[in-house]
């Protein structure tokens, strides 16, 4: 009876992994091979990315993922990713209505012609992702999209010839949380107020043009607007300051001027705003940095650099005491470095390069312990370097500041890697250098030891306090 019990034991196991060998090698549906078929067809493939597309399995084919039980092709991966040569139609061919489980669809990159934005693409109700970017299709976008109740992912970015005409049909889109329509032509848009803010689950924007001044009105959900690098003008909207649940605010790299928003933190009671990073570097702002920053208490990474701004560091920014990163860089600041940054435990980056401070470098700046960058370079600041600097000390969570890339003057550029070093550029120092000496134990591979440069009253250093090792690389006398 047990010898019976064991065979028919090993027969059940068998018959479960012949099973299971068979679902792992499951075919495509034939119907929907012949539309990718088809689809490849009316390709021009200079590059033969599509050389894989033939024999009879097309759940093997690249770009091609079908559904591992049902072997129905759920997804169809053809965008460039601006890498690869595009493939070139005449339009979009219909045959993609018979993959009638596709839930993603990526054609970002290919060329067809200025053709439309196909119709059918409204008939297409499974999809939950859906990339066109940069496949220079024109026209009006066709407000059929609106039917696509569970796309969760729209890009129609780079599109110079798309138009949108009217914005109604967005807010049918229940399930969006991405919307990608930067660098498309929204001269035309209509209903953009409101509409946005019917888009309950809308978490990242991307716009180009001016933007609304009520637009952290329209969509008070969103946490990431990723802005940056585009042609973004006119003033910042103090609507933003309302948005709550705003953790990603970055504006730079665009064309925005006036003054900066004094609202920061004008939030209703009981409500803590979440910005933990705020860049608008790059733009013509100009007027005070606001105090109003200080009141939010979640910042870790602030980015004003290469801006107009003018007067003094705001004592508010005392109250941001988890700051990381403080980059006021290239604008017209004036007056002395306040002391209190010394007690910001956490800044591991303080960049004011460029800019109008004098009086002495404070002796509180050697407390930062996390510190891994200070560049204090083109100021008016007095000409001696403070000894305490060599206490600076090996910085723990160094990956944070990893590839970041120190520029040291006179065309000399270094990227940093080690997570043990720390770069001090400074012009215009004189007293005190001979204080520093390097030890015998120095390494000099990936650094410059001793002065980059010495004329015009310029000197640049870079050094490094500590090897991987633990080794001391200087000494103060």
């Amino acid at each position: 009876m047990r010898k019976f019990s064991t065979i028919g034991l090993l027969l059940v196991v068998l018959f479960f992994n012949e099973c299971l060998s068979n679902a792992s090698t499951i075919s495509c549906i034939e119907e929907e091979r012949l539309a990718l078929l088809k689809l490849k067809d009316s390709f021009t493939d200079y590059e033969s990315r599509l050389s894989s597309w033939h024999g009879q399995d097309c759940c093997s084919w690249k770009g091609v993922q079908c559904d591992e039980i049902t072997g129905h092709v759920v997804r169809l991966d053809l965008g460039t990713g601006g890498s690869t040569t595009p493939l070139v139609a005449n339009e979009v061919h219909s045959s993609l209505l018979q993959l009638k489980y596709l839930n993603h669809l990526d054609l970002n990159g290919n060329y067809f012609h200025a053709s439309p934005i196909p119709k059918f693409f409204g008939s297409m109700t499974q999809l939950r992702y859906l990339n066109l970017s940069r496949a220079l299709i024109s026209e009006i976008v066709p407000h059929h999209l609106g039917n696509l109740s569970s796309l969760r992912v729209l890009d129609l970015s780079f599109m110079y010839h798309a138009t949108v005409d009217d914005f109604t049909w967005v807010y049918r889109l229940s399930s969006l949380q991405y919307l990608d329509l930067s660098f498309m032509d929204l001269s035309q848009m209509q209903n953009l107020h409101g509409v946005l803010n019917m888009i309950p689950c809308l978490l990242e924007l991307r716009l180009s043009g001016p933007l609304p001044q009520n637009i952290g009105d329209m969509v008070p959900t969103l946490f990431k607007p990723f802005l940056a690098d585009n042609l973004i003008n006119g003033l910042i909207p103090n609507s933003l300051c309302k948005v709550v649940d705003l953790v990603l605010l970055d504006l730079s790299n665009n064309m925005l001027f006036g003054n900066l928003p004094q609202c920061w933190g004008d939030t209703r009671e009981g409500e803590m705003p979440r910005l933990a990073v705020m860049k608008f570097s790059s733009n013509q702002l100009s007027g005070i940095i606001p105090s109003s920053i200080g009141r939010l208490p979640s910042l870790g990474w602030l980015h004003l650099n290469n801006n107009s701004l003018y007067g003094e560091i705001p004592l508010g920014l005392k109250n941001c005491t988890i700051l990381e990163m403080l980059d006021l860089g290239e604008n017209g600041l004036s007056g002395n470095i306040p002391e209190w940054i010394g007690e910001l435990q956490y800044l591991g980056i303080l960049r004011l390069h460029k800019n109008m401070f004098n009086g002495k470098i404070p002796l509180q700046l050697c407390q930062l312990s996390s510190l891994k960058i200070i560049d204090l370079a083109n100021n008016n600041l007095e000409k001696t370097i403070p000894r305490c600097f060599g206490n600076l000390t090996e910085v723990e969570n160094a990956k944070n500041f990893r590839d970041f890339n120190v520029k040291l003057g006179r065309g000399f550029n270094m990227q940093q890697r080690e997570s043990s070093s720390v770069a001090l550029m400074l012009r215009g120092l004189t007293e005190g250098l001979q204080q520093i000496r390097w030890s015998r134990k120095a390494s000099t591979e990936g650094c410059s030891k001793g002065f980059d440069s010495v004329g015009n009253n310029v000197i640049n250093i870079y050094f490094k306090l500590q090897n991987p090792q633990g080794e001391e690389l200087f000494e103060i006398m």
